[in-house]
């Protein structure tokens, strides 16, 4: 005798509206958590480096790009959170509310955690995944074919399933695994990068005093001696005491990107600035650096 397989049980597409806003509920469910699970440690990496300015160029220190784990290890939390968001019985916070699972598209039964995590790789291509949601039939997405699952609508009454905690632990592992291999090579580009700032150690027993008097002073007479040749974006002037009394001057100036690591414009720029500079402050030695920018990039020099 020959026995047919029997076909799998029915299911209810939810409508094209009823798609897009579960797609969309979870992104603002999920971007508000990742908010509370991230602004904290993105204020406290910022505010930090910036408490910890370099006096001698006035670019934020060293120790500001070395520090990414700060806030990199909160985003892979995060996103592998948001990766695994339908682990829990198929259902994600915006399924829940709208009454809606995933499921495994041939065997009809609620999608497992790690299948589920397969089919949310795709949610960083979102505009695509929104179309092509609204031109299938099955309303099914690109990670959806991907992982062979299909979003329907929770019949009224349905009991749910029962959470596979060592499935979903795993699942959560391997978003942990793959947002750490993503983070990385960020990671050691931004070493790499924080070794070339520059650091600055103050003479020791020397103390400064921001004098703004003489900085709007400077700042006129340098932005007019300057003219075409660089234009002035701020300067800082410093009186130090110690053993030895001087100025400390801080310059930021806007160039062609050309001049950058160019050491004779560097020398026509000190022509140019330290004359009026050891005009106007003549009565102590005169000391500082240039900070020289062009789109993004930027170079320290001594004055």
């Amino acid at each position: 005798m020959l026995y047919d397989t029997p076909p799998p049980p029915p299911v209810r597409v939810p409508d094209v509206g009823l798609r897009l806003a579960m797609m969309l509920l979870d992104h603002v469910i999920f971007s508000a958590l990742m908010a509370v699970l991230v602004m904290p440690f993105w204020f406290y990496w910022m505010f930090d480096a910036f408490g910890e300015i370099n006096p001698a160029s006035g670019e934020l220190p060293a120790e500001f790009l070395g520090n990414l784990w700060i806030i990199g290890i909160p985003y892979i939390l995060a996103i592998a959170l948001y990766l695994n968001k339908d682990a829990l019985d198929g259902r994600s916070p915006g399924k829940r509310i709208i009454k809606a699972r995933v499921i495994n598209f041939t065997t009809r039964e609620t999608a497992g955690p790690l299948r589920c995590f397969v089919r949310n790789l795709t949610l960083w291509l979102w505009p695509i995944e929104a179309l092509l949601v609204l031109v299938s039939k099955d309303r099914r997405r690109i990670g959806d074919f991907l992982a062979g699952t299909q979003v329907v609508v929770r019949e009224e009454g349905e009991p749910g399933g029962p959470v596979l905690w060592d499935k979903v632990l795993l699942s959560l592992g391997a978003g942990i695994v793959l947002m750490t291999l993503v983070f990385l090579p960020f990671y050691f580009l931004f070493q790499k990068m924080s070794e070339k700032i520059p650091e600055f150690t103050p003479p020791a027993q020397q103390e400064s005093s921001f004098e703004e008097t003489q900085r709007q002073e400077l700042e006129a007479l340098l932005g007019q001696a300057l003219g075409d040749e660089a234009e002035l974006e701020m300067i800082r002037v410093y009186e130090r005491s110690g053993p030895v009394p001087s100025w400390f001057v801080i310059l930021h100036l806007n160039v062609g990107e050309e001049y950058l690591d160019d050491d004779i414009y560097h020398n026509e720029l000190r022509a140019i600035i330290r004359p009026v500079l050891e005009e106007q402050l003549n009565d102590l030695p005169v000391q500082g650096r240039m900070r020289l920018q062009s789109r993004g990039q930027f170079r320290s020099v001594m004055l």
